[in-house]
């Protein structure tokens, strides 16, 4: 019997929700490249896919057959949402992002104010020399 095993990686994309082989190649840390070469030959590495898909079931992974997902008896772990965690991750970039600009404006704003008031010391406090007539 032939496994079909570019099925079982397009079953694993889908179970992850990923929308493109690009960001699924990403998530198994290989070349795009390397994706498209797997669907074409019909192989993969299945020690690798077993390490990072840690919720899918071994024997799916050997013979495409059965749930795709570990039995856990009554608990069943929903597989994590990517795009969540991405989104999450946006937002405390631009958080950030943000609270950098506003601190560059408040160094600017100090340095103009240290500046100004070093020349406000000199200015307002001229020497004795400069107070004095100039002598004709």
């Amino acid at each position: 019997m032939i496994i079909d095993k570019s099925l079982i990686l397009s079953k694993i994309k889908k179970y992850y929700s990923f929308k493109s082989d690009a960001a699924f190649a990403r998530f198994l840390d290989i070349k795009p490249q390397t994706l498209a070469t797997w669907y074409s030959r019909n192989t993969f590495d299945i020690e690798l896919l077993y390490a990072k898909c840690e919720y899918i079931d071994g024997n799916f992974l050997l013979s495409g057959e059965g749930e795709i997902v570990k039995n856990q008896g009554e608990k069943r772990e929903e597989p994590p949402n990517f795009r969540e965690q991405l989104d999450d991750k946006n937002k405390i970039i631009n958080f950030q992002d943000e609270k950098i600009e506003e601190l560059k404006k408040e160094i600017a704003k100090l340095k103009k104010e240290k500046t100004a008031s070093e020349y406000n010391l000199y200015v307002a406090e001229p020497s004795e020399e400069l107070k004095k007539e100039p002598k004709k």
